[in-house]
């Protein structure tokens, strides 16, 4: 005698108390049934003035990944039903490769199934073991050099996410006017991570001063003249003429070199 049977016998009220009419069917069938009193599975008694709800709850995919690259989903939707098979397809981004799955599936395959009846966790990795070149041009706005740029680290190539730290060190007399290119910023020090090969540009600027002079005639007309010569480096050279007929007065020199 099957369980079903067992139930029609007992004639188990719907509204019955689900373990006492448990009980019943099981006593019966230890009395009963030729195979023994050993029950094998009882799945769940319905209650018809309270019945289960027969639809399955939705269940989720969580992806995540590590790396650069995409995750395409086949059916691509929130949530799915039980026993729903997706397919997962890892697309690596230039440079990049497709390392394995993790979570609920595991393996280097590109493409991947999963059949769904929990929510479940999947992970996709990828890796990059491409060097890039991180380049930088000193520009000087002047004669002769403006400045120095260090690296550090200094490298011929960087693994992708390396952090490289530039300084700007201007010569005496130059100041430093920014960074350009493939990278800006304003402060001689700065952090350039790298995500690819990177052409910076580093501008230099020379400074400008204001030399003053005055000239004092004892007598009448212009006492004379004043010349400068300003070579490249920030000294200048000033000299001194007087006009036919006055001289320069007492303790004075003719020529004098100022710092700039």
């Amino acid at each position: 005698m099957s369980i079903a049977e067992a139930a029609r016998v007992l004639d188990v009220a719907p509204d019955a108390d689900p373990a006492a009419a448990l009980s019943a069917v099981t006593e019966h069938l230890r009395r009963n049934a030729p195979w023994g009193a050993h029950v094998n599975v009882i799945d769940y008694f319905i209650n018809l003035n309270d019945p289960l709800d027969v639809e399955d709850p939705p269940i989720t995919l969580d992806v995540t990944q590590t790396g650069l690259g995409t995750i395409a989903r086949d059916p691509d939707k929130e949530a799915y039903a039980c026993n729903e098979t997706v397919t997962l397809t890892a697309e690596p981004a230039p440079d990049w490769a497709f390392v394995s799955w993790g979570g609920a599936l595991s393996g280097s395959e590109l493409v991947k199934t999963i059949t769904l009846v929990k929510p479940e966790s999947v992970t996709a990795t990828f890796t990059n073991s491409t060097l890039y070149a991180l380049n930088v041009e000193v520009v000087s706005n002047g004669p002769g050099a403006g400045g120095t740029v260090t690296k550090a680290p200094d490298l011929a190539g960087y693994p992708y996410g390396t952090e490289v730290v530039l300084t700007a060190t201007p010569t005496p007399g130059w100041s430093f006017l920014g960074w350009s290119g493939g990278w800006t910023a304003a402060d001689p020090v700065t952090t350039v991570p790298m995500t690819g090969n990177i052409n910076v540009v580093a501008t230099f600027e020379q400074d400008e001063y204001t030399l003053e002079t005055l000239i004092i005639a004892e007598g009448a007309g212009a006492g004379g003249s004043i010349f400068f010569s300003i070579p490249s480096s920030p000294a200048a050279s000033i000299t001194a003429k007087a006009r036919y007929g006055l001289q320069l007065g007492s303790g004075q020199r003719s020529s004098q070199r100022v710092l700039l």
